[in-house]
């Protein structure tokens, strides 16, 4: 049974301070590292097994030992470490830990391995330094009654000196010689002078002249190189108290019971008047060991239950502001008195929570080491930079970081970093660095994990998202670079050419991201190529008190926090139809020229359509990683602090909330968990684990320069099943028949105070027409036209995505591209602009320049159905077209034929846009042509990145209007020798 037992758990904790001290300095490169440092270590270890002789923990006390003489051979006698030892040092600290860690159990560790490693270094050191000199000098007696004749045991003496024995103490005389090998071997005076008062109260020190001292006298070196006498106490036994202060039999005596009432033999201390310093040192309480401290060791659960209570005051604060507001103006000095209690709960609340804020330094603190095991394992040369250790978060934020930062580096070291001759090859320095930051911003902390390797491959991203069916080609090419990043955070997506046991790039990313989430965190990851990668975590500076907004509709209120909003939009009643699009059931709106899926705050519990007509409503623009969706809510009630209550069983399972809170008036809200609501609702990329149209076609696989597209199937009043290209497709509503108002030989619907007319395909194509029977229509609202106007569908199918292989030759109908086949049932796809002309020709018809006569346009384009439709397009605006699926293709057009523009696409096999450009322009030939840009991808960015890329324009592919006024404009300025 361990001796002392109650005071365990303070050398555990103290112990573990040590050991990570001790890793500190024995990780810092052998080229800096000094003697202070050694010395720390050596402070660190000592400590450790002098409190362990204290409990009878011999082991601990064996190991720590023998780490201990190894440091003072490096400190004393200027011997360098080497790795070797340090990797032996590193282990001895990790068996220390394992011991410490199971205390009551460390008897039962075996540990006569890690003692014949460090023997061996032992005596590897002891080589180098042949003979080892005394520490101490002569013994001044090695009589213990005449050793005690030196005091003068006084009645105030004896006094004290009962005083201690009452509480266990023995009374020791002690004879200190101060030389230069013993502080060295201590690791300096103050080491010396602490260790001893850590563990004995001193109560009478004398000079070698017999004077009286104090502990200052010995801090300020007047007495080094010389023997002082010292009485003092001490609860170690004899042996115990030789081993902590590393003294020999000789040096150390102890005073048996009553011995000082005996003791009359002449004395060097003759005065009675004590000396007023000793005064100080002998009214210490008898059962402190230390002279005195700043801070004071707390148990978590007593901080935990502060800020509990705390949280319930700021609670209480917040229902009486409310109840007390109407009652300001009627009761004098209200005002004043609410305005105090507010501040004043405010101020506690505050103090209480930085109890629990510890700087995020002693978490990096542990990398060091295992970016050192790591360089070793992967066999790359890595160091570590950290910045902001002294950044400070609550105690429960750090614990959750430890394993997401463990599992980046390892990503960074392992994957992210080149080998040292890879590295060379590329003039890159052969010691990769992998920084770790944190810094503030705001209310919060922002951690940065980065390294200087060779990147993410964007490539390989793609190529495993096809291989694994999680998303289409024609998908990922839609993605910006930050969405490519973003599908890191799949379950099991990683970009590794092989899953290591130490690492697999994106293998448990998405762990990562949700356990930040919970603590209210967010992930962001930022690569370029051959020059890093930077993977920042957003945290809240704590976790249980967070700014929030709250919302209502329906006078329903709900809790948002603060950290997930971008931004609000007020939007009228009176436009809310308008700018609201619908497609399919799902609602949108153009935020800055990109569509952002929106849900009513009423549809999570209440989908009444009627309950939104006549409100003006708000969006709530949410951020989920790199993505943003919308909540409609009717009111904004502004911005409070809200305390964060465990969710019910009950209400978990609705999957849209976090926790709940309580309001000013008394009432409970929930907090909406805003990764649930696009989870639930599938608001944005990436909440479910396949899209739907990959759920519904099972066997199909991925393959690259994939061409499939994504269409709306439906019907008109025939047999025929059309398809619309959905990129075309601005919204799709349903409506009732009696909603279609006929207008002479048109029909027209009534939206958002406006006529929309609405037409039939089969009115004005060859196409079947069957009974006008239904009750219900769909008017499908095309984009990209130069007026609006509806398609009226009978029928809407589903949303499909497939590979359009058109047969055109059988199928040769105006407005009608041709026919293909889609689950062994034939679709004929809709040319809109071919049918919109044949509808209202003055409307829709493009009437072609004068300078498109006899031009001939290069269409590069490696999709069959894209190929079809733009070719279309440039016929009806009066110009020549030759075709190429390439680049390639292209330049050997180029070479035979004259031609006036090139269009290109910009991801295609071979050679793509961009390299095709580059070769153009390369080539004093055809250097002069205008190159315009045609593609899918319509962000501003991409926009940018192709005109800075040298295209003359950048086109959105399937707008005809844009593209032919873009052609017609470049052909006039080329005709005037300008580039465009």
């Amino acid at each position: 049974m361990l001796k002392n037992e109650d005071f365990i758990q303070e050398f555990v904790e103290e112990a573990r301070e040590h050991l990570e001290n001790f890793e500190r300095v024995v990780l810092t490169d052998l080229a800096e590292i000094s003697a202070e440092q050694i010395n720390d270590a050596f402070r660190a270890v000592h400590s450790i097994k002098g409190t362990a002789g204290f409990f009878g923990l011999t082991r601990i006390v064996a190991i720590a030992h023998s780490m201990e003489t190894i440091l003072d051979f490096v400190n004393r006698k200027q011997i360098p470490f080497t790795d070797a030892e340090i990797d032996v040092l590193l282990e001895a600290k990790d068996r220390l830990k394992l011991l410490v860690n199971d205390v009551k159990q460390s008897e039962t560790y075996p540990i006569d391995d890690i003692l014949a490693k460090l023997q061996v270094v032992e005596a590897g050191f002891a080589n180098q330094d042949a003979k080892e000199a005394d520490p101490i000098g002569e013994p001044v007696s090695p009589d213990s009654s005449q050793f005690f004749a030196h005091f003068d045991f006084n009645p105030q003496m004896q006094e004290k000196i009962a005083s201690f024995r009452k509480y266990g103490h023995y009374i020791y005389g002690i004879s200190l010689a101060i030389t230069d090998q013993y502080r060295a071997s201590c690791g300096g005076l103050d080491a010396i002078i602490d260790n001893f008062t850590s563990v004995a109260n001193v109560i009478l020190l004398i000079s070698p002249a017999g004077d009286p001292l104090s502990m200052d006298d010995l801090k300020a070196g007047q007495f080094n190189n010389q023997v002082v006498l010292i009485l003092a106490s001490s609860i170690l036994e004899e042996s115990l108290l030789r081993q902590v202060l590393g003294l020999s039999a000789s040096h150390l005596h102890v005073l048996a019971e009553n011995r000082e009432v005996t003791a009359a033999e002449p004395v060097l201390v003759q005065s009675s008047e004590p000396d007023a310093n000793d005064d100080k040192l002998l009214e210490l309480p008898p059962v402190e060991f230390n002279e005195g401290s700043e801070s004071l060791r707390v148990n978590i659960r007593l901080l935990d239950d502060l800020m509990n209570l705390a949280s319930e005051l700021v609670l209480g604060r917040n229902r009486l502001l409310t109840l007390l507001e109407p009652e300001k103006k009627r009761i004098a000095g209200l005002p004043q008195v609410l305005q105090n209690v507010d501040r004043l709960t405010s101020s506690i609340q505050e103090k209480i929570m930085l109890t629990r804020m510890q700087p995020i330094g002693s978490l990096f603190n542990r990398y060091p080491r295992l970016i050192r095991d790591l360089s070793r394992k992967l066999n790359k040369k890595l160091a570590l930079h950290i910045e902001g250790g002294d950044v400070e978060l609550d105690k429960s934020i750090l614990e959750g970081l430890s394993d997401p930062l463990v599992h980046l580096l390892r990503n960074a070291a392992d994957h992210g970093i080149e080998s040292a001759a890879i590295r060379k090859q590329k003039g890159k320095n052969e010691i990769a660095t992998i920084s770790l930051k944190a810094s503030y911003q705001g209310s919060v902390v922002n951690i940065e994990v980065s390294d200087d390797g060779n990147g993410i491959d964007f490539t390989k991203i793609q190529k495993t998202a096809r291989e694994k069916k999680l998303y289409r080609q024609n998908e990922l090419n839609l993605m910006s670079e930050k969405e490519l990043l973003n599908l890191l955070f799949d379950p099991g997506f990683s970009t590794a050419d092989r899953l290591s046991e130490v690492s697999g790039r994106g293998v448990g990313m998405d762990v990562v991201r949700t356990n930040l989430e919970k603590m209210g965190g967010s992930i962001e990851i930022t690569t370029q190529s051959g020059r890093g990668t930077s993977v920042k975590l957003m945290m809240p500076l704590t976790v249980s008190i967070i700014q929030s907004l709250v919302v209502a509709s329906d006078e329903i209120k709900m809790v948002i926090p603060q950290a997930d909003v971008q931004e609000t939009i007020k939007i009228n009643k009176e436009s809310l139809h308008e700018k609201i699009e619908a497609v399919n059931g799902k609602y949108f709106y153009r935020l800055r020229n990109q569509l952002l899926p929106v849900v009513y705050l009423l549809d999570l519990w209440d989908p009444r359509q009627a309950a939104r007509a006549d409100r003006d409503h708000k969006i709530v623009v949410l951020k989920l990683g790199p993505q943003r969706f919308g909540l409609l809510v009717e009111t904004l009630l502004g911005i409070e602090e809200t305390l964060i209550k465990p969710l019910p069983g009950i209400l978990k399972e609705c999957g849209i909330y976090s926790g709940l809170t309580i309001m000013g008036d008394g009432k409970v809200a929930p907090i909406l968990d805003i990764a649930g609501i696009a989870r639930t609702t599938a608001l944005v990329s990436g909440t479910n684990t396949k899209p739907p149209a990959l759920i519904d076609d099972p066997d199909r696989t991925a393959v690259a320069g994939d061409d499939r597209e994504d269409f709306v199937l439906f019907k008109g009043s025939g047999n025929e099943t059309l398809a619309l290209n959905i990129a075309l497709i601005k919204r799709i509503d349903k409506i009732k028949k009696t909603e279609i108002e006929q207008v002479g030989d048109r029909a027209y619907i009534t939206r958002g105070n406006l006529p929309l007319r609405v037409i039939r395909p089969e009115d004005y194509l060859a196409l079947n027409s069957g009974p006008d029977d239904g009750e219900d229509y769909y008017v499908i609202t095309p984009k990209l036209v130069p007026q609006p106007m509806g398609i009226l569908a009978t029928e809407i199918i589903e949303n499909v995505n497939f590979e359009p292989i058109i047969e055109a030759q059988q199928f040769n109908m105006t407005g009608i591209f041709g026919a293909a086949v889609f689950r062994e049932k034939m679709i004929l796809i809709i040319n809109l602009y071919a049918l919109l002309e044949r509808v209202e020709p003055e409307a829709f018809a493009f009437v072609p320049s004068p300078q498109a006569t006899g031009r001939k346009i290069l269409l590069v384009e490696d999709s069959p159905f894209f190929q079809k439709v733009e070719q279309s397009y440039l016929e009806s605006g009066g110009y020549q077209v030759a075709l190429a699926a390439n680049g390639l293709e292209a330049l050997a057009i180029l070479d035979r034929e004259a031609i006036d523009v090139v269009l290109t696409d910009i991801q295609m096999p071979l050679l793509d846009g961009y390299a095709l450009l580059k070769k153009i322009r390369q080539n004093p030939v055809y250097d002069t042509i205008p190159v315009v840009a045609i593609s899918a991808l319509t962000g501003a960015l991409n926009r940018e990145k192709g005109l800075a890329s040298g295209f003359d324009r950048y086109e959105y592919k399937l707008d005809r209007e844009s593209l032919l006024r873009s052609l017609d404009a470049v052909i006039k300025k080329s005709q005037r020798g300008e580039r465009c």
